[in-house]
């Protein structure tokens, strides 16, 4: 028998299941699917609802077809060309039609691991953008499943579907946040299903690996997806049983996990037995955290304060003065920034001092102890230096600013990937522009010593060299 007629034996959702397993194995073939489908859908409806459904697929196929590799600095803007994609989705599209909307939406979703494959997405951006679109998606799926007169999708399968296919960690809060789409029975029936594979997956666990519990990734998901219900059902003690898994003796993970969510859940009879629980290092910073957040919410500011500033007069540290800033009266806070002052410049760890003169807004002192820390101020943190340097950029201290650019610099050029040359580039300009005869460069070098300096270290990568303009012994 032919091909033709065999296909015509097959049924519609045989053939989709046949066009599923297809894509996705190689790239000539995604193309050929890509192209039918959308030639199909062009023809088959020359409406509004239509043409606004055919342009948004197509935008987010591209997305998800895209080759060229997108660094962690280019990945902003990218986001917010997804951002207005998944906004047209659920305004225009969904206005329009919401179950044509919800197509859309899975689509998007579905894009996720090839969006992710082809992005540096050291910031989070884009994982946060998958987490928003899958608080959409519930959203449209609720609306859509309270509007049908015949309920018979099974929406705990679709929301289990994210929830196993969930390789980047961006579907992490699909079922905590799925309370809007399930009912509680379902949700329920959930747990009951998480329960029973949490229990098969220990007791293969212990027979096989005795010792290891918790390192089979079947315990993790079926942990994972029980707290995630205890999380949608607002149920602390489910989310307990399936954190502690019948183990006698608490960790401090555990209990801080606990803690957190009774917290969150406004559980604080239940957060303050969990604190005053053996096991905890009382002089860490998560239990002083936890404690404190416990009475804020009670609203015990008088007792906040007074711990908080006995802590951080005993131990000063960044992490500290932030907890006790954000609550200090205006009486107190001049009184607090002129402890820092004195502080800042006795402290021996330069990046908490500069944090802290950074809060309290004393930029000028803050550049002069970067300055004075020198080669002994660990800069290996490229998210605290680039706050630093909009503080710094904002209050034009040019040697604070070199300080910030050459480590960046010099961290992109140690990891050795290519990517991030363009980057690199951009630092190298603004030390070029920095670069003046009114700058005094005190104990560092100057901007052609320095260029030299990291031409020595780096010229095996001549593909950056050679962008940036410079021959070697430029100088």
């Amino acid at each position: 028998m032919s091909i033709e007629k065999a296909l015509r034996f097959l049924s519609k959702r045989q053939l989709s299941c046949l066009l599923l397993r297809l894509y996705g194995k190689y790239s000539y073939i995604n193309d050929i699917i890509d192209q039918y489908v959308e030639e199909v859908l062009i023809d088959q409806d020359g409406d509004e609802t239509q043409k606004v459904f055919n342009s948004i697929y197509r935008q987010i196929r591209s997305y998800a077809s895209e080759s060229e590799f997108i660094d962690w600095q280019s990945v902003y803007g990218f986001v917010e060309e997804l951002q207005a994609l998944l906004n047209d989705i659920n305004t225009r599209m969904r206005q329009l039609h919401e179950g044509k909307a919800l197509m859309l939406l899975e689509v998007l979703l579905d894009s996720c691991e090839d969006i992710c494959s082809h992005c540096d997405d050291s910031d989070g951006e884009i994982s946060r953008f998958f987490k928003r679109s899958i608080d959409v998606w519930l959203d449209v799926a609720a609306q859509v499943r309270s509007k049908s007169s015949q309920d018979n999708v099974d929406w705990v399968a679709k929301v289990l579907f994210y929830f196993d296919h969930n390789d980047y960690g961006c579907y992490d809060d699909i079922i905590s946040h799925s309370y809007v789409l399930l009912s509680e029975a379902e949700l329920r029936q959930l747990a009951w299903r998480f329960e029973h594979q949490l229990q098969r997956a220990v007791s293969l666990d212990s027979s096989d690996f005795p010792g290891l519990l918790g390192l089979n990734r079947n315990v993790s998901l079926a942990v994972n997806g029980l707290k995630s219900v205890a999380e949608a059902l607002t149920d602390i003690s489910l989310f307990e049983s399936a954190t502690f898994l019948g183990n006698d003796k608490a960790t401090q993970a555990q209990m801080s996990s606990v803690v957190e969510f009774a917290l969150d859940i406004e559980n604080y009879e239940r957060a303050r037995f969990w604190l005053d629980q053996p096991g905890w290092d009382t002089s860490g910073e998560q239990h002083r955290a936890f404690t404190l957040q416990l009475l804020q919410a009670k609203g015990d500011v008088d007792q906040i304060k007074q711990g908080l500033r006995s802590e951080f007069e005993a131990d000063p540290s960044y992490s500290r003065l932030v907890a006790y800033w954000k609550i200090a009266s205006a009486e107190e806070l001049p009184l607090i920034q002129e402890t820092v002052n004195i502080l800042a410049r006795q402290m021996t760890d330069a990046n908490d001092a500069i944090n802290m003169l950074l809060l309290i807004g004393n930029v000028q002192t803050a550049a002069e102890v970067l300055v004075s820390a020198g080669n002994y101020v660990q800069l290996s943190d490229k998210h605290m230096i680039r706050d630093w340097l909009v503080s710094f950029e904002q209050h034009q201290q040019a040697l604070a600013m070199v300080i910030c650019y050459r480590a960046l610099l010099d961290s992109i050029l140690n990891m050795e990937q290519s990517q991030y040359y363009t980057q690199a580039i951009e630092y190298l300009r603004r030390l070029s522009e920095l670069d003046n005869d009114e700058l005094d460069y005190q104990e560092l070098e100057n901007h052609p010593q320095y260029l030299q300096q990291l031409q020595n270290r780096h010229w095996r990568q001549r593909s950056f060299w050679k962008r940036t303009g410079c021959p070697k012994n430029m100088v």
